[in-house]
């Protein structure tokens, strides 16, 4: 038995452990506003954070100490306060970023709320309706792949599918079918004011299925 690959493996699993755990703390913080509160805020206390987001000063202080863990934002040892710099902000609060990390975030912890689910479908097959999965899943999606959309689908996707361009240009119809909650689509006709900002097929669908 190779003792250093089993060594590897061990420290990659815990690794792999902290990962998990700093996601949900990431989900914590980007859904009850502790990120966006903290942006263009400057330097900050716990007592300052809590009181700003009206939370539990000793649940936000762990919270600041994990994320400084992390490396997701500064401490300064000589004040004690935490800072969120500009690059940081840019990464955790900028939606339109396309470097914006909050989709991840918001997709991975309630995800995990559908192991039992998928254990069950392991075992007897099937899977999990889309109207089932989680209030949560559609809307983390959405911001997962929103800022792709907004940075790269008209000026980089498109362009590489031969006529596309020019069709939208002139003014072609879109039908929306299974693209989620649309922001694909609202995208396109921001970009091309000729086509499909007035032929917007609405998922009904996904609508439905996310209320």
């Amino acid at each position: 038995m190779n003792q250093e690959q089993v060594e590897q493996l061990a420290f990659r699993v815990i690794g792999d452990l902290g990962g998990a755990f700093t996601m949900a703390l990431g989900y914590i913080g980007d859904q009850l506003g502790l990120y966006t509160a903290m942006r263009g805020a400057g330097p900050l206390s716990s007592d300052d954070l809590a009181e700003k987001t009206n939370l539990n000063e000793r649940y936000v202080r762990e919270w600041l100490r994990a994320m400084v863990a992390a490396e997701y934002i500064d401490y300064d040892e000589a004040s004690g306060k935490y800072l969120m710099t500009d690059e940081q902000g840019h990464v955790l609060c900028d939606e339109e970023s396309p470097f914006f990390v909050g989709g991840a975030f918001h997709l991975a912890t309630p995800s995990i709320y559908n192991v039992p689910r998928i254990m069950d479908a392991f075992r007897k097959g099937g899977g999990i309706p889309y109207s089932e999965i989680g209030g949560d899943i559609p809307c983390a999606i959405e911001r997962l792949l929103k800022p792709a959309y907004i940075n790269s689908l008209a000026s980089t996707w498109i362009p590489t599918i031969p006529g596309l361009k020019e069709k939208l240009d002139a003014g072609a119809r879109v039908c929306d079918v299974g693209c989620g909650r649309g922001q694909s689509t609202v995208n396109m006709a921001l970009a091309f004011p000729k086509g499909p900002r007035g032929n917007l097929w609405v998922n009904w669908l996904s609508q439905l299925a996310t209320g």
